[in-house]
């Protein structure tokens, strides 16, 4: 017989004590049951609640119940998402590691009547157009021009022109700040993008005050184009690295909100479209703009957010405008957020104008 060990004597000594101290006589004094005794929660002396049970107890229909002990799962109804590629390359990394990698999707945009034609924007490879849901898909950017340096393969942003779906309009560069996040060559204007004969059309990068390549170098990470004149475009730009080891291009433009009135004069051969930066915070003359929306029924109330390295907590977040089509817009910061947050925004019409980050 195995002997009892420590812990059943100290338990045993632990329960003697309390069933000792729980019957020992208390030395306290009898109470006057005509006097009230002021009541103490620390020890309590008397119980809150000592009325006399009630005589007659109602009847209950009450017969109980089996139930589970555990809740049960609701199934939540949600899309059915079939992983279409691409798919892992065994050795798709460049540099110093050999883990399988696949190129990331950093931009989509689904056509607003036919769901069957859709674009995606790839970090490295282009823009990839389907007519057909999915089942094919055609590279619409291998023939891209570009400027002195960058690739229009690395996309940033697509949107689809409100008022001709047949216009795609193409920001370059992968403002995702990371390693291999490459810069892009500028804007672009795809026509025709959804028949057999489409044409690229751009870059576009000048600004209007000077003719200064404003893109080059960073990148577009998201496109607005006024629903009620397509010639008025914003594009938010970030930053980008280029080369095997990853290095920032040696002319930097500022980073910011910009805004062109003329984005299609160079489709029609009339002119060649000007941008402006806005100005969002008065202090940041080179914030990263990761995100830009606009009220489809309004494009005067734009929000957009604002990556703040400033180290002071003070500028980065989220802005908002109501008058964003004016020559010089105002904008108030709306949200406050800390240095370094990175911001994606997306508005849906359905509800009336929700915006989702």
């Amino acid at each position: 017989m195995r002997p009892l060990s420590r812990s059943f004597f100290a338990l045993t000594q632990v329960f003697l004590l309390i069933t000792l101290s729980a019957s020992a006589p208390t030395t306290r004094p009898a109470l006057d049951t005509k006097e009230k005794e002021p009541f103490s929660e620390s020890p309590a002396q008397r119980f809150i609640e000592n009325l006399p049970a009630t005589a007659n107890l109602p009847r209950s229909t009450n017969r109980g119940a089996s139930v589970p002990a555990f809740q049960p799962q609701l199934a939540v109804p949600g899309p059915a998402w079939s992983a279409l590629g691409p798919f892992p390359i065994p050795n798709g990394q460049t540099q110093n590691r050999v883990d399988p990698v696949s190129g990331r999707v950093s931009a989509i945009a689904i056509h607003p009547t036919n769901p069957l034609i859709a674009y995606v924007g790839a970090a490295q490879g282009g823009v990839y157009r389907t007519l057909d849901g999915g089942t094919t898909w055609t590279q619409l950017m291998d023939n891209a021009s570009s400027t002195v340096i960058g690739t229009p393969l690395a996309i940033g942003a697509i949107t689809i022109d409100p008022t001709n779906s047949s216009n795609v309009l193409v920001g370059t560069g992968e403002g995702n700040l990371s390693a291999d996040s490459f810069f892009g060559s500028g804007f672009y204007i795809i026509t025709g993008a959804d028949g057999g004969s489409p044409v690229v059309n751009g870059p576009y990068n000048l600004r209007a005050s000077d003719n200064a390549d404003i893109f080059t170098g960073r990148s577009i990470v998201s496109i607005v184009v006024d629903p009620a004149n397509h010639n008025n475009v914003f594009c938010a730009t970030s930053s980008g690295v280029g080369g095997l080891v990853a290095s920032a291009y040696s002319t930097l433009p500022p980073r910011g909100l910009y805004r062109t009135t003329n984005a299609f004069d160079g489709v029609a051969a009339i002119g060649t479209p000007g941008w402006t930066r806005l100005s969002v915070a008065a202090s940041e003359t080179n914030a990263i703009t990761t995100a830009a929306v606009v009220d489809p029924g309004n494009t005067n109330n734009m929000v957009c957010a604002i990556y703040s390295q400033s180290g002071t907590g003070t500028t980065g977040g989220i802005y908002m405008s109501t008058n964003a089509l004016d020559a010089a817009p105002t904008f108030t910061r709306t949200q406050a957020l800390p240095d370094f947050t990175n911001v994606k925004l997306a508005i849906n019409n359905v509800a009336g104008g929700t915006i989702a980050d």
